[in-house]
């Protein structure tokens, strides 16, 4: 009995660190971005790998300061394998995203792995993909094309997942 609520705990940790994470974005709060992150932690997205504290931090304050407001809302997060001490999910969600007066809209996936260090779970890995990203007015042509990631400034590129 002990050890599946051992289980259950680590797993609710888990399910609150996804929900700090979202929060600490769309708050701005860097200093919490940071934390969730165990100290050799790395964060992927497109064109891009972050590693350790201080490139996080640098890297999370540039994309707070990049937009105006920001909404995450998590959809599905699955816990997929289990460790002593370490584990992996996948957790989907969407964005609203306002960036110099534009609005736009994104579906991710990020793949995670986490490890706990002192009774703390923590983003030992976030790799970010997209199924699409595009300004709401062009929403429902994208969603239907090959090319639904439309970042400003990148061509269009083809999603990471139907």
């Amino acid at each position: 009995m002990e050890s599946e609520l051992r289980a259950l705990k680590a797993r609710l940790d888990i399910k609150d660190l996804i929900h700090r994470y979202a929060l600490a974005v769309d708050m701005k709060d860097v200093d919490e971005l940071v934390s969730l992150y165990a100290p050799d932690g790395v964060f992927e997205r497109i064109q891009k790998t972050i590693q350790g504290h201080a490139d996080l931090r640098e890297f999370y304050a540039g994309v707070v300061s990049r937009y105006l407001s920001t909404r995450h809302l998590q959809s599905v997060h699955v816990i997929k394998e289990w460790g002593p001490a370490s584990a992996s999910g996948i957790q989907t969600g969407t964005a609203e995203l306002g960036e110099h007066g534009e609005l736009r809209r994104a579906a991710y996936r990020f793949h995670d792995q986490y490890v706990e260090r002192d009774g703390v779970w923590l983003f030992a890995r976030r790799s970010l993909r997209y199924m699409y990203v595009v300004e709401y007015s062009d929403l429902n042509d994208v969603f239907q094309s090959e090319t639904r990631i439309r970042w400003p400034g990148l061509e269009p590129m083809a999603g990471h997942f139907e």
